[in-house]
């Protein structure tokens, strides 16, 4: 019985070495952006905290008010 356990993991293994998968590349593609797509993302993005910066702003200046009315 052990005899037929080696035999079929020498099997394997054989046609492991023998039956190779091609090599394939690991990862995720990257995507470049161009000049004009990069501008356009930094300002999005700048306007974006702007606005985020706004409301906070408006809410801290909200609860100002908040408290001096009962």
């Amino acid at each position: 019985m052990n005899q037929i356990r080696s035999g079929r993991l020498l099997l394997f293994a054989m046609a492991g070495l023998v039956v190779r998968p091609l090599p394939l590349q690991a990862g995720m593609p990257s995507i470049d952006l161009t000049d004009v797509a990069k501008l356009r993302v930094d300002a999005i993005s700048f306007f974006l905290l702007l606005g985020f910066l706004s409301a906070l702003g408006v809410k801290l200046i909200w609860n100002s008010f908040r408290k001096d009315f009962p």
